[in-house]
């Protein structure tokens, strides 16, 4: 999809919403950056937010527009944060009103390229899922420096590579041959009926686990040919020995029925550090823990506050410098604390971390907070590089429930399950060990 309109001001919960909902209905949504001001000038979208181009919905690309020379077109407005690629939006050959053609520039115009490469991608392979085909498109963007401060991949757009790209998800699914017989009664010769590669059409096709290459999506495929399949660091069906922090006997991987319907469960096998799954958001429930980066996290609902730490967060309030908060706290609100990453019994050296540690606890109030590595956060963690400027925000919804969100950050945010029941695919990390897992089928198969 691709729209080519927008407003600033405000964001609108009802329209991100909608595009979310379009997201997990394997749509891709395209949006231009918008054109700048009334002098041409192009605006910082990470400054003065463009809709809706600069929402959060993880199926959102967001264009702004160069010229054939490879520069940022000075109408375009850009935004390392929330602005993803360039792509051409100047003298581009388009439709005008009445049947006319002519030459236009615009991020409306840029956009369209970006929706086109993505079709093609989709043209070969129909099941490619929205996420690969979204970080298909930017992975393979052409790097160029005058791009790299002004939108968050530092690229032109290479559709070329792009649909040439072998890196992708497809999800597998099963067509049904039409009725030969009416087929020959409507005279079509034998040569002309449709002949699908053989398939298994009396057992579940077989899953497919990737265990990922270190900073890599790519990695060695494992095909899951029994139930149980156990992984862990030594004596299981799949090991990783080298890595101190997933168990002897880390998770299982079992197919069961339920209601007549197979289906794929990865269940914790009560390990030490945890099974953790990638999301785009989550409702922070008492206890609820997530990691991004080398950070792990856990909420409180209702935690005090040490008077020291009291004292210090209503002098940053009063100062302007405590994100989100426009009113002094309580004694007891909830709270995101930094916890150590490694479980005590392996964390050799290091000391278990107090909830009311200067830098390690956010109290939260009101408003919305965002973590990550950048100046101006609530919470700023500039040692870890695996981080983004703006990582995650954590907000409450409705008034009522604090919900934590990626805006789109690469290494993403995982909320620690003990069990995952997957559909199609899903990626999970146990230890440092990044893993992907696909199943070949969908629910309406059987």
């Amino acid at each position: 999809m691709g729209p080519s309109w927008g407003q600033s001001g405000s964001a609108n919960s009802l329209l991100e919403e909608s595009i979310r909902l379009a997201g997990d209905s394997g749509i891709l949504f395209v949006a231009a950056s918008s054109n700048g001001n009334v002098l041409g000038q192009g605006l910082d979208n990470d400054k003065t937010p463009f809709y809706p181009a600069s929402l959060s919905a993880d199926n959102i690309l967001s264009v702004a527009a160069s010229d054939d020379s490879d520069r940022p077109a000075s109408f375009s407005n850009f935004g390392k944060q929330s602005v993803d690629l360039f792509a051409p939006g100047v003298g581009i050959r388009s439709t005008l009103p009445n049947g006319r053609y002519g030459e236009a520039i615009g991020t409306s115009m840029a956009a369209p390229f970006v929706s086109g490469t993505a079709a093609l991608i989709w043209s070969q392979i129909p099941n490619a899922l929205v996420a690969d085909v979204r970080n298909e498109i930017l992975s393979n963007a052409d790097p160029l420096p005058q791009m790299n401060p002004l939108v968050s991949s530092g690229a032109r757009l290479n559709t070329n590579n792009a649909v040439l790209s072998t890196r992708f998800s497809p999800q597998a699914f099963v067509v049904v041959a039409p009725d030969v017989s009416s087929l020959v009664k409507a005279g079509i010769p034998d040569a002309d009926l449709p002949i699908e590669p053989f398939r298994p059409m009396f057992r579940p096709p077989m899953a497919r686990l990737t265990l990922f290459d270190d900073g890599s999506v790519e990695g060695e495929l494992i095909r899951i040919r029994s139930t149980p399949t156990v992984i862990g660091r030594r004596g299981c069906d799949v090991n990783v020995p080298h890595d101190e922090m997933v168990s002897d006997r880390h998770l299982s991987i079992d197919l069961e029925t339920k209601d007549a319907v197979p289906r794929w469960v990865i269940s914790d096998l009560d390990s030490a550090t945890g099974l953790w799954a990638r999301v785009r958001r989550i409702e922070l429930k008492e206890g609820s823990e997530f990691l991004i980066g080398h950070q792990r996290f856990q909420f409180q609902e209702s935690a005090p506050l040490a008077e020291g730490a009291r004292i210090a967060m209503l002098a940053r309030i009063e100062n302007g410098s405590y994100s989100g908060a426009s009113s002094p706290p309580g004694n007891s609100y909830a709270m995101i604390s930094r916890v150590p990453f490694l479980p005590l019994r392996l964390a050799s050296g290091i000391q278990p971390v107090s909830m009311n540690s200067p830098g390690y606890s956010l109290p939260l109030i009101d408003g919305e907070y965002w973590i990550g590595r950048g100046t101006g956060t609530a919470m700023t963690i500039p040692e870890d590089p695996f981080l983004a400027s703006k990582h995650v925000c954590i907000s409450k919804e409705l008034g009522e429930k604090w919900i934590a969100k990626t805006m789109g950050a690469p290494n993403g945010m995982w909320v620690r399950l003990k069990q995952i029941v997957v559909n199609n695919s899903c990626t999970f990390q146990i230890g440092e060990q990044r893993c992907r897992f696909v199943c070949s089928w969908t629910r309406d198969e059987f």
